[in-house]
């Protein structure tokens, strides 16, 4: 009966070795799946910070391209505004002038009145 006993003793502690074995195996494998999934994430992160730091070049480079062109907006708008001052001026010039003009005509026409009314008699 002991021999009974043993050996049912030793057949349980072989299954039970060999059960164990069986879950050391499939922990075994699902280690190296998780460790090959770790390996995988760690990679995207990688490739999503290199994409982050392009983006991030990329804003920068957009951002001086806009200040340039806001720079140049505002060269542009205050030679627009010294052109259109230069030409208030100018046409307040031409006024002037044509003020003049009429001015010099109304003489002319007074002085031949008056160089009218001191003909030479020949």
């Amino acid at each position: 009966m002991k021999s009974v006993n043993s050996r049912m003793a030793m057949e349980i502690g072989n299954k039970l070795v060999s059960d164990g074995l069986s879950y050391t195996n499939e922990a075994n494998t699902a280690f190296s799946r998780i460790d090959q999934s770790m390996n995988g994430v760690s990679i995207s992160i990688k490739e999503v910070s290199i994409s982050v730091d392009e983006l991030n070049n990329l804003s920068s480079q957009i951002v001086e391209a806009v200040e340039h062109v806001k720079s140049i907006s505002e060269k542009s708008s205050l030679s627009s505004q010294e052109v259109s001052a230069g030409t208030q001026e100018t046409v307040a010039d031409i006024e002037e002038i044509s003020s003049s003009a009429q001015s010099l005509s109304s003489l002319a026409e007074e002085l031949q009145f008056v160089v009218a009314k001191f003909k030479i008699k020949e």
